[in-house]
């Protein structure tokens, strides 16, 4: 279980008994523990949790073109990075995506400046493909990178990563006239439930 991935909506079941003889044995190592996660959660209450997703699309072309060295460019696919709550903008969050293809392509680094944050090719072969996610700069956070393996089962597959933004970062996200950001009314939203 240790190297196990876990669901993000994963709450462990305390064993009330084991609890307490934790407790009784090691009574400082307890009251140092639930210091640190009541740090966690006190700074967590002041962040929003934005799933990002990243993926691609895949469709089997009936017509095709066949390469000098036989492969059958059958595979029409799209890959993407999206953020996966329509009342935010992608801009708003991420300043450009970094796609880097296998190098048989002419043009293996492709780069998107603005959403959507796609590209679209035809090939043969399934391989990895780097990813790397700058954000916008009041985010003060650092590219994220990943690597997704391309897949042609069926419309294709994807991922997702959680980030986690300060509230009070989101005050540079307002426009001109004071009104509420999309990120905004999310996160008004999410305190009402």
């Amino acid at each position: 279980m240790c190297r196990t991935v876990l669901a993000g909506h994963f709450v462990p079941k305390v064993q009330n008994e084991v609890w307490d003889e934790i407790k009784e044995l090691f009574p400082e190592e307890v009251k140092e523990r639930i210091k640190v996660v009541n740090e966690i959660k006190k700074k967590n209450a002041n962040m929003v949790k934005i799933t990002v997703k990243y993926g691609n699309t895949h469709k089997l072309l009936k017509k095709f073109h066949t390469l000098k060295s036989g492969n059958a460019n059958k595979h029409r696919w799209s890959c993407y990075v999206r953020i996966d709550d329509r009342n935010i903008q992608s801009e708003k969050l991420i300043k450009s995506v970094e796609f880097e293809l296998d190098e048989t392509f002419p043009t293996n680094l492709i780069t998107r400046k603005s959403a959507p944050y796609e590209f679209q090719m035809t090939g043969w072969g399934v391989f990895d493909i780097p990813i790397k996610i700058t954000w916008q700069h009041w985010l003060k956070m650092g590219p994220t990178e990943v690597t997704y393996p391309l897949s042609f089962e069926g419309t294709g597959r994807q991922r997702s990563f959680i980030i986690k933004i300060p509230k009070d970062a989101l005050a540079k996200n307002t426009d001109a006239k004071g009104k509420l950001t999309a990120i905004e009314r999310l996160i008004r939203k999410r305190k009402a439930i």
